[in-house]
C-alpha cells in the first residue's frame, strides 16, 4: 500500500487528506511517515497557520491500521512508534466523517480539535479480539477516565458523534459532509 496522503494549501491551511476511500482510509508505515512528513512542512512553512486533517470519501475518517500491512510486516516493532512523529506545534483540526475506528481515533487524539458529522461513529474494535488498544492512554488523558473505559470496555459498540461530542472529546458536531469546511 502506498502512502495514500494528499497534501493542499488553501491560504494559511494546509489540508492533509487521507486518500485511500476504498480501503477505508487505513493507514500503514508509509501512510504514517507521510503524516509525519506533512506536520514538519506545516511547522516550517511561516505562512502556514493550522492544519485540517481529512479523508476522502463520506464513508469513513480512518478505520485504523490496515491490517493487511500489519500481516506483512509493514509496521515497525514496537508497533507504531511513527505516530510520535506526527505532531506539530501549529494547530491541527479533525475534520470525521463517517468511521473513526480504533487507530483512526488515535489519528483524531494527536489533533487539538475534533469537528465530526452527525453520522460519524467511533469505536475502539481492538477490544473485541482481545487486542491492546495502544492509543488508550491517549484517550484517557483527553477524556475523563470513566469515559476512556466506556469506549475501551464496549468493544465493538459504534457510538455516534453525539455522544462523543457530550464526553468533550469532539469540540462540534455538524450536518453530515460539512466538517471539512467548518
Amino acid at each position: 500500500m502506498a502512502a495514500a496522503v494528499l497534501l493542499e494549501q488553501i491560504q494559511t491551511v494546509l489540508v492533509v487528506t487521507l486518500d485511500d476511500p476504498d480501503a477505508l482510509n487505513t493507514y500503514d508505515g508509509a501512510t504514517l511517515k507521510a503524516l509525519g512528513d506533512a506536520w514538519k512542512e506545516l511547522d516550517r512553512t511561516a505562512e502556514l497557520r493550522v492544519a485540517v486533517l481529512t479523508a476522502s470519501g463520506t464513508r469513513s475518517f480512518c478505520a485504523g491500521a490496515n491490517l493487511q500491512s500489519i500481516a506483512a510486516g509493514g509496521f515497525s516493532d514496537p508497533p507504531y512508534p511513527e505516530l510520535a512523529e506526527n505532531v506539530s506545534v501549529k494547530p491541527v483540526l479533525a475534520a470525521i466523517e463517517g468511521f473513526c475506528l480504533g487507530g483512526g481515533m488515535m489519528l483524531a487524539c494527536g489533533c487539538d480539535l475534533r469537528v465530526a458529522g452527525e453520522s460519524a461513529v467511533f469505536g475502539l474494535p481492538e477490544s473485541r479480539w482481545n487486542l491492546p488498544a495502544q492509543w488508550l492512554g491517549a484517550l484517557g488523558r483527553q477524556l475523563l477516565p470513566a469515559h476512556a473505559l466506556e469506549l475501551a470496555m464496549l468493544g465493538d459498540a459504534r457510538l455516534p458523534a453525539k455522544r462523543l461530542y457530550e464526553m468533550g472529546w469532539v469540540a462540534r458536531v455538524v450536518e453530515d459532509g460539512t466538517a471539512r469546511a467548518t
